[in-house]
């Protein structure tokens, strides 16, 4: 028999309403609402997940950074001579870094040096943000011989970097010689000299002049210098055979790898015996003209020193050994290679005939004229 529930409210009488179905079933799945409430909680933080992943920018771990290589050995022409640049990248602790395929540094990657063909002197790689790192490059020709370096250091920052890094020359051999032949000097008598380092093992390239640190001494008085050469003023017999010194310093390579290092080269010359009077004349011969390439050659010598050579067209001069007449006349110069005997100018002639002129002079003022035919059709 139910219990009745009585509610005393003055004398009212009241009974509470039976159970029904929903409600048995809460209380035998009491459960089941908090489920659920979990499942709506999930599922928003869910959303909310996803729509910060929409909104937030990717985190990136690696930085550009752009490497140009400059500088180097210079051809004949003056250009930057072409070479093969390796380049390596250590980390602050030292530690070489590889790469994968895409330039990205990777622990796993298999390149540790990044070659660059000749001709290509940038590379773009990805390196760790916020660290530091040393740069090493090597250029090296097509036998693989070691011919310049440079080195620097770069901040891989949140935003692109981008490092030039100077290549220095190593030094190899040098050269002083006379801008014009010189077989014996005369007591006081100036002498212009030329100055050139070539890199090592490639005596057919050049050190550029800015890489030099030159001093130039010997039983002479040096009136101007710079790295390209001097003028020195010889002194008098007793002091024997001129001498001349140029000392290069640069960096060299050693068996302990590129250190410091300094290249010297020297001009020596006997005095004439001055018993006698010169009376010899410059001999000038083997002229050729080479319609193709524009370029006269030919060979000058003197007993003594010769002092000009200058090339005409009848009354107009069309080339010139004197550096003033040059620059002032607008003239090409007339050299002589590495100090020989051998002459060269380049000079374009228009279609026609002509008599060319050469006359050598030395330092007694003794001449001698030579006349080439030209023709261009």
């Amino acid at each position: 028999m139910r219990e009745t529930r009585r509610k005393h409210r003055g004398d009212e009488t009241t009974h509470a309403p039976p159970p029904t179905a929903e409600h048995s079933r809460q209380r035998r799945n009491p459960s089941r609402p908090k489920a659920f409430a979990a499942t709506l909680a999930l599922l928003a933080l869910l959303i909310i997940s996803a729509c910060d992943d929409v909104r937030s920018p990717p985190v990136h771990r690696h930085t550009t950074v752009e490497i140009t290589a400059v500088g180097g050995p210079l051809d004949t022409t003056g250009l930057t001579y072409p070479l093969t640049i390796e380049l390596q990248i250590n980390d602050e602790n030292g530690q070489r870094v590889r790469f994968n395929r895409d330039l990205t540094a990777d622990h796993s990657g298999a390149e540790s040096v990044i070659t660059l063909p000749p001709g290509t002197t940038r590379a773009r790689v990805q390196l760790p943000i916020g660290k530091t790192f040393h740069l090493t490059l090597r250029g090296v020709d097509g036998d693989g011989t070691h011919l310049s370096t440079g080195e620097d250091s770069v901040q891989a920052g949140s935003t692109p970097v981008a490092v030039v890094v100077q290549l220095r020359s190593l030094l190899g051999g040098g050269q002083l010689v006379p801008r014009l032949p010189i077989t014996r000097l005369i007591p006081g008598q100036t002498i212009d000299l030329l100055h050139t380092v070539t890199p090592n093992k490639r005596e057919d390239l050049l050190v550029p002049e800015h890489e030099l640190s030159v001093t130039y001494g010997g039983n002479i008085e040096v009136l101007t210098f710079s790295s390209r050469g001097a003028r020195v003023k010889a002194g008098s017999r007793e002091d024997g055979d001129v001498i001349v010194t140029a000392k290069a310093g640069g960096l060299k390579l050693s068996s302990d790898g590129v250190q410091p290092g300094v290249v010297t080269s020297t001009f020596t010359r006997p005095f004439t015996t001055g018993i006698n009077a010169d009376l010899i004349p410059p001999i000038v011969k083997t002229v050729t003209y080479d319609p193709q390439n524009a370029v006269l050659t030919g060979v000058a010598t003197d007993d003594q020193s010769l002092k000009r050579l200058d090339v005409y067209d009848g009354p107009h001069l069309l080339a010139t050994t004197d550096p003033e007449d040059s620059l002032t006349k607008d003239v090409p110069i007339v050299a002589f290679p590495a100090g020989g005997t051998t002459f060269m100018t380049r000079i374009p002639l228009l279609p026609g005939e002509y008599e060319l002129t050469i006359l050598a002079a030395d330092l007694s003022g003794n001449q001698t004229t030579v006349t080439h035919d030209v023709v261009i059709p």
